[in-house]
């Protein structure tokens, strides 16, 4: 049998800085959050990374064998056994990521002023909060912010848009939706599991009918307090103060000041006649959106 764990406690460094993690299914909003969010003079929130969700992912299953197939377990508890033969324990693979996630972050734009500590440093990767459970132990002073959308209004993005998100066809309606609806709803019981202390779930369609509310909640949730200028995020996107990608399709969408036409645009599409399932029905309706 493989050696126990000769340090239960996962939290390798408690001098780690505090970390604000954004995440949600693509097309729920999440860029427009990183820029509001980084819009406020206490907080860098830079670009997505890519890489962190997909070492979460790749260590998670090689160290726990996250799988269903039955031979893909059986070689990743094979792979598991050698590397607690070879020393390395969950304790050192979590020094391990907890310092690469440390060093991206810390690293992106140079830097900035953290070093001074006048700067709370923030990550925004879609599907970060998958890992939002691990991401809670290696930084417990660390706070999560997940961004939830309408499922229609997130299909018809996704094919608005030609999203490109692995393992779905976004030719697929009903296929999106599950998609959608699997992850909205684990990463909200996620969520409210960790508490509301760190971790909260804010609609995409507050933000548009209810900012000035909803960015004071925000901000009360981080523990920065308000500021004017994550009204005018589409400012600090002009400035440079938010730096936005060339690849991200949202982008052009973030220069402009909030708008809410896109609200119920999905109705006039090939979404708005989609016949939903009982299942999705129930998982809008859980996530607190009119089903009829």
């Amino acid at each position: 049998n493989p050696n126990p764990n000769p340090n239960p406690n996962p939290n390798p460094n408690p001098n780690n800085p505090r970390l604000l993690f954004i995440g949600g299914y693509p097309g729920s909003g999440t860029t427009l959050m990183r820029v509001i969010i980084g819009a406020h003079p206490k907080i860098r929130c830079e670009r997505e990374t890519r890489v962190l969700p997909w070492l979460l992912q790749s260590i998670s299953r090689k160290y726990y064998g996250f799988h269903t197939n039955s031979s893909s377990k059986r070689r990743e508890k094979r792979i598991s056994s050698r590397l607690y033969e070879a020393g390395i324990t969950e304790h050192l693979l979590r020094q391990a990521q907890t310092a690469f996630i440390s060093t991206i972050i810390k690293g992106q734009g140079g830097g900035g002023d953290i070093e001074a500590g006048n700067q709370l440093l923030c990550n925004k990767d879609p599907f970060i909060l998958s890992h939002m459970e691990e991401l809670a132990v290696m930084f417990p002073s660390a706070k999560f912010i997940h961004c939830i959308r309408d499922g229609r209004a997130v299909a018809s993005s996704i094919l608005q848009r030609d999203m490109k998100i692995k393992n779905v066809d976004k030719g697929n309606i009903t296929g999106i939706l599950k998609k959608w609806g699997k992850f909205a709803t684990r990463v909200s019981q996620t969520c409210e599991e960790i508490g509301r202390e760190r971790c909260y779930n804010v609609r995409y369609e507050e933000v548009i009918l209810s900012p000035g509310d909803t960015m004071r909640a925000l901000a009360d949730f981080i523990g920065v307090g308000f500021s004017p200028k994550m009204l005018k995020y589409h400012e600090a996107t002009q400035t440079g103060q938010v730096p936005l990608s060339s690849k991200e399709l949202s982008t052009l969408q973030v220069k402009h000041a909030l708008y809410n036409t896109s609200l119920d645009k999905w109705r006039d599409g090939p979404v708005g006649s989609y016949i939903l399932s009982e299942q999705t029905k129930g998982i809008l309706a859980d996530l607190g959106y009119d089903a009829a």
